[in-house]
C-alpha cells in the first residue's frame, strides 16, 4: 500500500516536473539555437546631426525598452530548414530565386515532388532573402516550426497584407503586439549596431562605423589584417556577395554584434504604404566598391519586399522574465500537496 502510493507520487512528481520544465521553456521563450545579445540601456536617445551626418534630419536609435538581438545573421543553412518545411504550403514557382534566395537550390526528385539542398560551399553565407521570406520566417518560430500554412501566414506579420495596390506596398509596417520573433525596426538595429553608452565618457553615443568607431573598417584579408571583405575579389568563382561570416569576430559593435559589414545588408521593418518598399541597413556586400558608406549609420538602402533577395535577416526577440515561473511553482506546491494528502 504505502509502496504503491510512493509510486503514484513521484509519478505524479514526475510528470509535474516534465510539465513545469516544457512551461517554463515557453514562459523564457524558445531560443532555436541562436546566440542573443540583451541590448540594455533604456530610454536611450536618438542620433544626434553631427553623428549622423548624411541624414541630419533623420534621428534614429532611441529605444526605450530591453530586448535581444541575434549576434550573427541568419545563415543559408538555417534558411534551407525553412524552405523546405514551407516548400509544401508555397503557392509560388518552387525553383524561383524569391523563394530560394541566391545560395539554395531545388532539384525535382523524381516523384513529383522537389529536393532543396544549399550550393557548394554556402552554409556558412549569411541567407540571401526577401523581405516577404524573412518576415514568414519570423511567423514559423512565433508558432513552434509547426508543419502547417498558418504557421507561416500570421504571428510576428499578417501575411495578407502582402500586396501592392494604388501605387504603394501596403505590407504591415509592425510586428504584431505579441510577437515573438521579428524584424528589426531601425531605431533596434540602429542602437544595436552603432549606440554606446559609454562613449563621451558615460554619456553615450553613436558611432560611425559598426565596430565602435567613426573611421572606415579596413578592407583586407582576415590573415592580412583586415577589418571587412570590402571591395576585394578573393576569388573569381565567387558571385557578388559571397562570402562566409565569422570571419572577423574581432570586429564588433559595442554590444558585441558581429558580420556587420560584409555579409549583406539585413532587412528591417518595412515602410507603413510605402512607395519605394522596405529598408536596409547594416552594411556592405562582400566586394562591394561602395563598402566604405554603405557601412555607415546614416546610409540605409531599401528594396522590393517580394523580389529583392538581396537582403539578410537579423532576429529580434524578447527579454525573457522569470517572473514567468512564479505562478507555476504556485502550481506545483499545490499539486503536491494534493498528492501528500
Amino acid at each position: 500500500m504505502g509502496h504503491r502510493t510512493m509510486g503514484r507520487s513521484v509519478v505524479s512528481f514526475t510528470g509535474l516536473v516534465l510539465a513545469l520544465a516544457g512551461a517554463a521553456s515557453v514562459a523564457l521563450g524558445q531560443d532555436y539555437g541562436f546566440d542573443w545579445v540583451t541590448v540594455g540601456d533604456p530610454g536611450n536617445r536618438d542620433t544626434l546631426p553631427e553623428e549622423s551626418p548624411w541624414r541630419p534630419s533623420q534621428r534614429i536609435g532611441g529605444v526605450d525598452y530591453e530586448y535581444r538581438i541575434a549576434r550573427n545573421k541568419l545563415t543559408t543553412y538555417d534558411y534551407l530548414e525553412f524552405v523546405r518545411a514551407y516548400a509544401p504550403h508555397y503557392e509560388g514557382q518552387i525553383n524561383d530565386r524569391n523563394f530560394l534566395g541566391h545560395w539554395l537550390t531545388a532539384t525535382p526528385d523524381g516523384f513529383g515532388g522537389w529536393s532543396f539542398d544549399t550550393a557548394r560551399g554556402t552554409e556558412g553565407f549569411a541567407a540571401s532573402l526577401t523581405w516577404e521570406m524573412a518576415a514568414r520566417y519570423c511567423n514559423w518560430l512565433h508558432n513552434g516550426k509547426a508543419d502547417e500554412k498558418a504557421a507561416f501566414e500570421n504571428g510576428a506579420y499578417d501575411t495578407s497584407t502582402f500586396y501592392y495596390a494604388d501605387g504603394r506596398y501596403q505590407h504591415q509596417a509592425e510586428h504584431n503586439p505579441d510577437a515573438r520573433f521579428w524584424l528589426p525596426t531601425i531605431d533596434e538595429y540602429a542602437k544595436a549596431a552603432y549606440w554606446d553608452p559609454d562613449k563621451n565618457g558615460g554619456e553615450g553615443g553613436y558611432w560611425r562605423n559598426p565596430d565602435g568607431g567613426d573611421e572606415q573598417l579596413l578592407a583586407a584579408l582576415p590573415e592580412d589584417g583586415g577589418e571587412t571583405i570590402g571591395d576585394l575579389y578573393y576569388d573569381d568563382g565567387y558571385f557578388f556577395g559571397a562570402w562566409d561570416m565569422n570571419q572577423y569576430p574581432g570586429v564588433r559593435s559595442p554590444w558585441g554584434l558581429v558580420d556587420i559589414s560584409g555579409t549583406l545588408p539585413d532587412w528591417l521593418e518595412a515602410y507603413s504604404n510605402s512607395t519605394t518598399g522596405s529598408r536596409k541597413l547594416g552594411g556592405s556586400l562582400a566586394h562591394d566598391i561602395f563598402y566604405s558608406s554603405t557601412d555607415r549609420i546614416d546610409v540605409w538602402d531599401g528594396g522590393s519586399p517580394n523580389n529583392s533577395p538581396w537582403g539578410g535577416l537579423r532576429l529580434v526577440t524578447t527579454v525573457p522574465s522569470p517572473g514567468g515561473i512564479v505562478p507555476l511553482c504556485a502550481v506545483a506546491l499545490c499539486i503536491m500537496r494534493r498528492e501528500r494528502r
